[in-house]
């Protein structure tokens, strides 16, 4: 097909032909006004003649336009695209035709008509052709009504339904032909009512019920049919071409209808403007339908439309049907002499309503199942959801053994932040297939959070935990059938609770409010401490941080735990990680939970306990988790009451210059001791403090405290660059940038003076963290990457972040004398940071050996305990001093 029939079709205004057609029909209608005017009579042959020409060539216009591609003019496909699609009608979507070019960029286009023939164009053309036609016919007979053109004219109203029917949709909908059909039926029945008994009935009532008056009826339906049909199809899309086909559609029944009484009565003389309203409408018509194209809907067209597009047909028709049908059946019980047509049009309005309820029962019956799956299942994987894992717990038979495997993905951050989240929506799919493959077929299996899937099933702790494994293997494999997911370690902690409603808990259980969210990875610590027993603390270079929060606030060189501790706490749970021989029914110190919604908190903290020890592992909720879940739930509480006290204290660990032998920086250390809990590591409250959100305050008061100190000791004044970590949370929050900035302003802090120290984990963050990042970075401060080399490490995150200073992590330097690797690794972060232009801190420097291997290795500047543990501002100024001076 050529480019001019294409403009054509998109741009009926410019359409030659129809200007055509719309000539003809004016000259015709100049006719008829003539003869009616000069004469003052109309002739039925000429009208029939004149009009029947009109509806010929409107007729001939619509079936030659719609067997040519219709093209939106936002949209454009190719043509072997268009050879296969399929045209959209009213009761189904409108296929895309591919990606629309639009003047406004940020404004998406909906899909338009495909490159297709639209044959709604050809049906109804076809009806125009056929109603042209029987008056053609009428006009050569010149019999009165009904004559043998009139039926072959009524023959073009179901033809003209069907296609109608067949008009493509502007806005979805359930079987919107079916019920914009049945509505217009419903409609056009009532406005016949009374259209009969005050136009037809005073003349044909006592007549007998010939050929003639069912004829009539039936004409009378048709068209008002008709009518109702292209009005409700515009109350629906609300288009405007829609309107003017409703208004054409309108010409041509009240032309239809008056020269029918005209035929009935052999009125004399005829009503020739009658005919003038035929000569008008096809015209009319044939613009509409030729200019309606429903894929011009914007992106912001769809989000304005309604939920129930058809709502508004619905509402109109039922109103006005009822309306009218109790008018008319008011009208009938006044009126002494019964009309048979009347009632026979209430019976046929009753069936099609009973039809229509049917119809709209069985959509509202289709719309609660949509309603209720989308309210119980997981629209991702297609599992159930916590809803209704919550209610099947909930419906658990007493005296019967259960368990809950609480199950997390280990490295689904990564996946999400390395290969997209559509790769990281592809790995959900394929583990909640496997999933569902690996448990027995009387367990339910559910997502109930992002990352994280539980499994109900019956039996004892012992099937509990041999299903955990198969779960645990089931996820590896399930990150092989993920493209590119293979380069990520992806890995399976499962936390398993048992339920039994018959027994009692030993622990007492925190409420469910106060649990931690589903979904969170803490770090929680093998070794339990006690309540404060009075008892001094020691430093200790053991650390139990993982990736995430290690060295936040102060984890980098030490972490303080108390001397005393209980010996049933110290152990870990790693008999809880095997699987108990077949056959038993208890296992040793396990918890069997009374409440089974309960479960959820309890699987969910052996979860955690789980990640904490390896990851990749099955845990068991005992007595060890049971407490480590109280701890937890203690210290989350005393938090928040150290936040509100301001009872976080902070301590500064120098940062030595090897070349020089001087205090150069320190890093401010978060540390807390809690009347009742005593110390508390900062391993464990920043957890804590990162889950719940208090690490916002926290790191507020500790900027304030970590100023005001350095200012009153006069660590600025000596030259001193004091480094303050902040937490991935931090920079998440719009305006952190800012508060600093106040804070700096606040106490006369120079900005180069001091240091942003992150987590190597932000090399990986997107959105608002590293925007904050680079506005940090833009006030003059120094960016540091803490733990440098043991996780995101890579030139280009260092190349797309600012970053003045890497600090190798102490999981490096602790392995340097022993392990030629990390020496390796380390001398490549060296190089690195020489081609970048950064300097390098290396942590964990704890005796004279490591100490002694960095220097020779090139190493700018050290921190650990062979330099000096966390101290007071005071202190720190002291030992800057006694360095300067050459005194170590």
């Amino acid at each position: 097909m050529g480019r001019d029939a294409v403009t054509a079709a998109s741009r009926p205004h410019r359409d030659v032909a129809l200007w055509a057609v719309a000539a003809l029909a004016v000259a015709c209608a100049a006719t008829l006004c003539v003869a009616g005017v000069t004469q003052g009579v109309g002739a039925r042959p000429l009208d029939s003649g004149l009009t029947g020409t009109v509806a010929l060539a409107a007729g001939a216009l619509l079936a030659w336009r719609g067997s040519r591609p219709a093209r939106s003019a936002r949209t454009a496909t190719s043509a072997r695209t268009a050879r296969f699609a399929k045209p959209a009608r009213f009761g189904e979507p409108a296929p895309s035709a591919g990606p629309a070019p639009s003047a406004e960029p940020r404004q998406s286009v909906a899909p338009a008509l495909p490159v297709e023939p639209v044959r709604y164009r050809q049906i109804l053309g076809a009806a125009l052709v056929l109603w042209g036609i029987g008056q053609i016919v009428n006009s050569l007979t010149n019999s009165g009504f009904p004559a043998g053109g009139d039926a072959v004219a009524f023959l073009a109203a179901p033809l003209g339904v069907w296609g109608l029917l067949k008009v493509p949709r502007a806005l979805p909908g359930r079987h919107p032909g079916w019920r914009l059909g049945l509505d217009s039926v419903l409609l056009g029945v009532t406005v016949a009512l009374p259209a009969w008994h005050f136009a037809f009935a005073t003349v044909l009532t006592r007549q007998d019920l010939d050929a003639g008056v069912v004829m009539a009826v039936m004409v009378l339906i048709a068209d008002l049919t008709v009518i109702c049909f292209a009005t409700l199809a515009y109350v629906r899309d609300l288009d405007r071409h829609l309107l003017i086909a409703s208004i054409g559609a309108g010409l041509y029944t009240i032309g239809d209808l008056v020269t029918m009484r005209a035929g009935l009565l052999a009125s004399d003389p005829w009503p020739w403007w009658a005919a003038l309203l035929w000569c008008l409408a096809w015209p009319v018509i044939a613009y509409g339908l030729l200019a309606y194209e429903p894929g011009g809907q914007t992106a912001a067209d769809e989000l304005r439309a309604p939920a129930d597009p058809d709502a508004r047909g619905v509402i109109i028709t039922t109103t006005a049907s009822l309306v009218l049908l109790l008018f008319s059946l008011a009208a009938l019980l006044i009126d002494d002499d019964l009309d048979r047509v009347a009632l026979v049009l209430v019976m046929i309005a009753v069936v099609v309503f009973g039809g229509r309820e049917l119809l709209n029962t069985r959509i509202r019956s289709a719309l609660l199942r949509r309603l209720n799956e989308e309210a119980t299942a997981d629209p991702l994987t297609g599992l159930a959801n916590r809803r209704v894992l919550q209610a099947r717990m909930a419906r658990l038979q007493q005296g019967e053994p259960w368990c809950l495997l609480t199950v997390d993905l280990d490295g689904f951050k990564d996946v999400n932040d390395l290969l997209g989240h559509a790769t990281g929506d592809k790995l959900l799919a394929a583990v909640a297939h496997r999933l569902s493959a690996a448990v027995p077929s009387n367990a339910l299996v559910s997502r109930i959070g992002g990352d994280e899937f539980a499994v109900l099933l019956p039996g004892s702790i012992e099937i509990g935990t041999r299903v955990g494994q198969k779960v645990v293997t089931a996820v590896r494999q399930s990150a092989a059938d993920v493209e590119g997911v293979t380069r990520v370690e992806v890995s399976a902690s499962i936390g398993v609770a048992a339920v039994d409603a018959r027994a009692t808990l030993d622990v007492p259980q925190h409420p469910a409010g106060q649990e931690v969210p589903h979904g969170a990875e803490p770090a929680m610590p093998l070794a339990v401490p006690a309540p404060d027993t009075g008892t001094e603390t020691t430093e200790t270079t053991e650390t139990h941080g993982t990736h995430g929060t290690h060295g936040t606030h102060g984890t980098d060189e030490t972490t303080d735990v108390p001397e005393t501790t209980d010996p049933a706490t110290t152990a870990t749970t790693a008999t809880t990680a095997t699987t108990a021989t077949d056959g038993a029914t208890d296992v040793p110190g396990v918890q069997t939970v009374v409440d089974p919604l309960g479960a959820l908190s309890a699987s969910g903290a052996a979860l955690r306990v789980a990640k904490a020890t390896g990851r990749n592992r099955v845990e068991v909720y005992d007595a060890t988790v049971a407490r480590i879940r109280q701890r937890r739930l203690r210290v989350e509480e005393r938090l928040r009451t150290a936040v509100e006290d301001g009872s976080i204290s902070v301590q500064f660990q120098p940062i030595v210059d090897l070349r020089r032998g001087v205090v150069t920086s320190a890093e401010a250390l978060a540390r807390w001791t809690d009347p009742q809990l005593g110390r508390v590591g900062p391993d464990e409250f920043i957890t804590v403090a990162e889950q719940t959100g208090l690490v916002v305050d926290i790191g507020e008061q500790i900027l304030e405290a970590t100023l005001a100190g350095a200012m009153k000791e006069g660590l600025f004044d000596r030259g001193l660059r004091i480094n303050c970590n902040v937490s991935p949370v931090q920079l998440r929050v719009p305006g952190f940038h800012q508060v600093v900035q106040e804070a700096l302003t606040a106490h006369g802090v120079p900005r180069e003076q001091l240091v942003i120290e992150v987590t190597e984990q932000v090399l990986v963050e997107e959105g608002q963290a590293a925007q904050t990042l680079h506005r940090l970075a833009a006030l003059g401060l120094t960016i540091a990457i803490d733990d440098f080399g043991t996780g995101y490490s890579a030139l280009g995150y260092l190349q797309r972040l600012p970053a003045d200073i890497l600090k190798i992590d102490r999981a490096l330097t602790s392995s340097l004398i022993a392990e030629p690797r990390s020496r390796a690794i380390t001398r490549a972060v060296l190089d690195l940071s020489r081609t970048v232009g950064v300097s390098v801190v290396v942590e964990g420097v704890e005796t004279s050996q490591v100490d002694d291997l960095v220097r020779r290795m090139g190493v700018g500047f050290g921190q650990g305990l062979h330099y000096g543990h966390a101290m007071s501002a005071g202190d720190l100024a002291a030992m800057t001093d006694r360095l300067a001076d050459g005194n170590p």
